[in-house]
């Protein structure tokens, strides 16, 4: 999940820090707990490449 992270700052998008953002591919906390894109990480990414 570190390429997929990666990835999103590739395309812009920015850590996130709270703690209820722990299940997203873009938390930078060095808790993420994601296994695959959320709904939001998905959302996220199709808002900074349109």
């Amino acid at each position: 999940m570190t390429a997929a992270h990666e990835f999103g700052h590739a395309l812009g998008l920015q850590d996130l820090y709270n703690d209820y953002n722990q299940g997203q591919i873009m938390c930078g906390n060095g808790r993420r707990t994601a296994t695959k894109p959320s709904a939001k990480d998905i959302k996220g990414a199709k808002y900074a490449t349109r």
